[in-house]
């Protein structure tokens, strides 16, 4: 399952390769800033992205490492352990789940892990 990340990619290059073609339609000025324009807000797309998997990959690792030392009975120990809210917690928890680096069996409820 490709990341958020890598689809981004794609599209930025589905992006420029319809600038380019657009190019040829147009004088070369005008293709130019749009062509220019279209690679800003890429790279935009492009670094928020990056800066979302950072921030997620840095809490998954953090959550992994206090999950390996800790012995937690609610979510809320954890979350006041990584002095995160709740659902950050739940958030990573959930996607180091699919990544396969937090294993399924750590599970919260209201009572404690099962």
């Amino acid at each position: 399952m490709p990341t958020e990340l890598q689809l981004l990619k794609e599209r930025i290059a589905d992006l420029r390769k319809m600038m380019k073609e657009e190019a040829t339609k147009r004088t070369s000025a005008k293709a130019n800033r749009c062509a220019y324009a279209v690679h800003c807000a890429a790279d935009r797309q492009l670094h928020k992205a990056a800066a979302r998997e950072r921030t997620l990959a840095a809490r998954i690792v953090e959550i992994q490492g206090l999950l390996a030392t800790g012995n937690f009975r609610t979510i809320e120990q954890l979350a006041r352990a990584v002095r995160k809210t709740v659902p950050q917690v739940q958030w990573a928890l959930f996607h180091g789940k699919q990544r396969g680096s937090i294993p399924n069996a750590v599970d919260f409820d209201q009572i404690g892990p099962q």
